[in-house]
């Protein structure tokens, strides 16, 4: 079997995830973030790069720990498809305290998410250094609908409670 390899990244707070070794393109050290009022913390800023804006995804935050603070983040660029054209690579940000480390995945078996908040944003899980890894779903995350559809489920939850 090809030895698997993906980006591990550390949003803080004991939160990791991984892509796909294809999917991150490249690293912003120190991103341009442009605050959007009245979005969720964990898309409240966007990349302006290239003169493009693209969506900023903060996972630690939308895990429950604190945003990551514009001057200390860095930003990496994933490519996802999604979309009614399927065939079009999008490029959105994942935005990390530290850079995105390369690791071979030794044991590619499935294994359970963590916990049910990263079911809305990962679409599998495998096993790493006896720590369970989420392979983050990069078109759920930055599809609107996605988003949009997450946040009507948290407000359901909330208002139930």
């Amino acid at each position: 079997m090809a030895e698997l390899t993906a980006w591990l990244m550390d949003f803080g707070h004991g939160r990791r995830a991984a892509t796909g070794e294809r999917l991150l393109v490249h690293i912003v050290p120190a991103p341009v973030l442009a605050e959007v009022p009245r979005a969720p913390a964990h898309c409240r800023r966007v990349l302006v790069w290239e003169n493009r804006l693209l969506p900023a995804w903060d996972v630690g935050a939308f895990l429950g720990a604190p945003p990551i603070a514009s001057d200390r983040a860095l930003a990496a660029l994933a490519a996802y498809r999604g979309g009614a054209d399927t065939g079009k690579a999008r490029l959105g940000a994942l935005l990390l305290p530290a850079p995105p480390v390369r690791i071979a995945v030794l044991d590619p078996r499935s294994r359970e998410l963590p916990d049910a908040r990263w079911r809305a944003i990962a679409k599998a899980c495998f096993e790493h250094r006896e720590e369970a890894v989420p392979i983050l779903d990069l078109a759920r995350m930055f599809e609107t609908r996605a988003i949009a559809e997450r946040e009507a489920v948290d407000d359901a939850a909330l208002a139930a409670a």
